[in-house]
């Protein structure tokens, strides 16, 4: 059962080191855009809001 559990962990390691990151960029893009879509948590939501300016009279 040991060996096993070896096994394991010596495969389960190479996994993590063998995964490549995303590139820089485009994390600090989706954190920007995962900010802007929090930001509709107000008084008045964020989707509410686009549509009513989408629907009011010309």
């Amino acid at each position: 059962k040991n060996e096993e559990l070896k096994e394991h962990k010596r495969t389960s390691a190479e996994r993590r080191h063998n995964h490549i990151p995303p590139r820089p960029s485009r994390i600090g893009q989706n954190r920007g855009r995962k900010i802007q879509r929090q930001q509709g948590a107000g008084v008045d939501g964020g989707k509410e809001k686009q549509l009513a300016e989408r629907t009011r009279p010309k």
